[in-house]
């Protein structure tokens, strides 16, 4: 049986098409344009069990910012920060890689904002850019 015309201009249109798709496709973390703070209020959309980490994060954040001199609660936001980048970005959750990474870059860089000697998201953070510039070849997303 014989294919005809048709259905082999058909196919040669569909291979071309995938083709054409999946090469404009980025590396899986460098993904569709999305920043790294629009990753973050993505993040427990997604999983919804990084609620709890999002809500002490938040909590931090706000008392920081109603007494921001305070060291008690500018090291508390620093720990709540890095525990929910790293719970984002480490542990087995339900977020893609595009929206994983930079959130845990969001985080990390609102940690190093205040403590910018905080040792642990040093590390994370840069294990994350180094993901982009190393295994992926892509610039680190802002």
């Amino acid at each position: 049986m014989k294919p005809n015309l048709c259905s082999l201009t058909l196919g040669v249109i569909l291979i071309a098409s995938s083709a054409t798709v999946f090469a404009q496709t980025p590396p899986f973390a460098g993904g569709p344009k999305i920043t790294c703070e629009q990753a973050l209020a993505e993040a427990p959309k997604d999983d919804k069990s990084l609620l709890p980490l999002d809500k002490a994060y938040r909590s931090a954040e706000a008392a920081m910012k109603k007494k921001p001199k305070d060291a008690k609660l500018k090291k508390s936001y620093v720990e709540a920060a890095f525990k929910y980048g790293h719970f984002v970005t480490f542990k087995e959750n339900a977020l893609g890689p595009k929206v994983k990474y930079r959130a845990g870059l969001a985080l990390y860089r609102k940690a190093l904002a205040v403590d910018p000697k905080h040792a642990e998201s040093l590390k994370e953070k840069k294990t994350i850019e180094d993901i982009y510039t190393t295994s992926l070849h892509v610039p680190i997303p802002n």
